[in-house]
């Protein structure tokens, strides 16, 4: 049984921290690898591929691997039971690291193909949705409507705070979506903070709130491949973000992602260095 506090790992810091950080933030806590973490850097271009392989340990099961949210979500909607936290939920896998990923001679195998290709299409929905998101946030958020996109009449920090705060408007809002074939959804007296799909809307909104603020509603309908792009490094922070905040635990360089932590989990370990 492992007593360390879990922390959920994303690539800007396994990126950014030099391999000695990395070794002390194993020492502390118990790093936990998202499979995304794994996409993001088997599609990584040279070097950073080889530099990010190369801090994590060279042995049989060098980190523990979560699955992503949509997994949790899947879970929790079978079940109407809060799935737990990240590090409640390990895949019970026997795995080591090519060691060729660590060098810049890896050629990638049909297997790392069709793994990537899976979470490749699972992006483009959830890109999909955070778009569906931004174009209705008016409705969730009215005072948006009330200025421009880059200025609204509320300030960024109020409409934050009161995604994070109104718990009970949030569970009533997830209840009431339907779901194919009829299902339904939890109760909203039973959603809160422990369940991955109450911890997935917060971030949606925070997210489609950046994104209203930044770019308003009639752009983001007719995306350049550079708006594509950002919207693909969105939906993949939201998946770090919505586990990292689950896990009451995250390691991460990115500061919008530093903020939403904070805003959504004040009492949880935040590593930026």
């Amino acid at each position: 049984m492992n007593d360390l506090r879990g922390i959920i790992l994303d690539k800007s810091y396994l990126q950014g921290a030099p391999k000695s950080s990395f070794d002390a933030l194993s020492v502390d806590y118990r790093v936990l690898m998202p499979d995304v973490l794994f996409y993001e850097m088997v599609s990584s271009a040279e070097p950073g591929r080889s530099r990010c392989f190369g801090k994590l340990p060279q042995t049989w099961n060098p980190i523990p691997l979560v699955p992503r949210v949509g997994a949790f979500i899947t879970k929790e909607l079978s079940t109407h039971q809060p799935v737990g936290c990240p590090s409640q939920n390990i895949l019970d896998i026997n795995f080591r690291f090519n060691s060729r990923l660590a060098t810049q001679d890896y050629s990638f195998s049909d297997i790392d193909k069709a793994a990537t290709t899976e979470i490749e299409n699972e992006l483009k929905s959830y890109i999909s949705i955070l778009i569906e998101t931004v174009a209705t946030i008016d409705t969730i958020i009215p005072n948006l409507s009330s200025g421009s996109h880059n200025l609204p009449s509320i300030t960024r920090e109020e409409c934050e705070a009161s995604i994070a705060e109104e718990k009970r408007e949030l569970a009533g809002f997830i209840s009431e979506l339907s779901l194919p074939g009829n299902a339904a959804m939890p109760k909203a007296d039973a959603l809160d903070e422990p369940w991955a799909i109450f911890r997935w809307f917060q971030v949606q909104l925070l997210f489609s709130l950046d994104l209203r603020i930044r770019y308003g509603t009639t752009s983001l309908a007719q995306l350049t491949e550079k708006m594509y792009s950002k919207l693909e490094h969105d939906v993949l922070d939201a998946q770090y973000l919505v586990l990292g905040v689950l896990e009451g635990g995250f390691a991460t360089k990115e500061k919008k992602l530093q903020r939403f932590f904070r805003c959504l989990c004040p009492e949880g370990i935040l590593v930026e260095t």
